[in-house]
């Protein structure tokens, strides 16, 4: 059943309605149901001796900068102050990297009985003892079956002024954010992916303290095979790569910032579903002239390249080589890096 919360109109149904009480949360807005989170308590201890196959898990295994270096300029954040990061393979359900404020997901799924995704991340990232906290989850290679479908179905369309795929044979950015695209946000986190993110959120820090202001959604279509007799891209594949960041909710101060005057964190409880337009009405975001995204063609430039020049599209941002090798997250399946949580 949906978690519906407020009067206004639910552009994307079933998916901005769980988005929007999962954001409820995190804000700790009050009147909302009960938070399923806990917070997470998961310890290397714990987890390790559940899975038989695990010898160890190299937490200062290898050093792999280069993995956030290209995650940095997927998502057009500018230079990669990451000089040092660690690479976690547990040899079964968990893949990923770490560094200083930053994760990076590449394979994932929660085994039957087995910890949560969100605790067995926050775990690791608490082993790592970094003094700067949690600021950015990168999922590589999405392959989670809700997550893409609802993307392709609902998020890349004309209404939207966008395609699916955004950009043929090239590489396209989507970014969006609470206070430009709060619909569309809201969907996003009410994916199971985004289910995932939120808790990690709400099961690393108390509620009302931290939120997902910002998702990236990076999109690439690449040619898997060539034809061998007419040298022709005979197969494609379109890889989704997301970015989740993370900050710390404002304590406004009273009556100042435009909130109520009630001295709560981030100060946005009245807020609503939103309204959206009408129906039947498009939400072309290439019509607002506030709002930019980018896209590059593969066959035109490389965008390893600084000089190279960024073909403008409708909606998304400069992006480049993905930022992990993992097989992803599918709903469902054990094996094919399966259920977010």
């Amino acid at each position: 059943m949906a978690l519906l919360a407020g009067p206004g109109i639910l552009m994307y149904g079933g998916h901005e309605a769980r988005g929007l009480q999962r954001e409820r949360w995190m804000e700790n807005i009050p009147g909302q149901p009960p938070c399923p989170v806990q917070p997470t308590t998961l310890t290397l201890a714990e987890y390790g001796p559940q899975r038989t196959f695990i010898a160890e898990i190299p937490l200062d295994f290898n050093l792999i900068p280069e993995d956030f270096a290209t995650a940095y300029v997927r998502f057009g954040l500018g230079n990669c102050p990451i000089v040092r990061g660690i690479r976690v393979e547990t040899g079964g359900p968990w893949l990923g990297c770490l560094a200083p404020g930053h994760m990076i997901l590449e394979g994932i799924y929660r085994t039957l009985g087995g910890p949560y995704v969100s605790d067995v991340s926050n775990m690791f990232y608490t082993e790592c003892k970094y003094l700067e906290d949690l600021r950015y989850v990168f999922v590589a290679t999405v392959e989670n079956t809700d997550t893409k479908e609802f993307l392709e179905s609902d998020i890349y369309t004309a209404a939207n002024g966008l395609a699916w795929p955004p950009v043929l044979g090239g590489h396209h950015r989507l970014d969006l954010y609470y206070d430009r695209n709060p619909a569309e946000l809201q969907a996003i986190l009410g994916t199971e992916i985004g289910k995932m993110v939120c808790a990690i959120v709400l099961g690393r820090w108390p509620p009302g303290t931290h939120r997902i202001p910002h998702v990236s959604i990076a999109v690439d279509e690449i040619v898997v095979s060539i034809d061998p007799q007419f040298g022709t891209p005979e197969m494609r594949a379109i890889i989704v790569n997301m970015m989740f960041s993370i900050e710390e909710i404002p304590v406004a101060a009273p009556a100042a910032a435009g909130g109520d005057g009630d001295g709560d964190r981030g100060d946005r409880g009245d807020r609503d579903a939103s309204p959206g337009p009408s129906p039947g009405q498009k939400r072309a975001w290439a019509n607002d002239p506030d709002y930019e995204t980018h896209g590059e063609d593969n066959s035109k430039s490389d965008s390893s390249d600084p000089k190279s020049k960024k073909k403008r599209t409708a909606c998304g941002g400069a992006a480049a080589a993905s930022p992990g090798r993992g097989r992803g997250h599918r709903r469902g399946n054990r094996r094919g890096r399966a259920r977010a949580g």
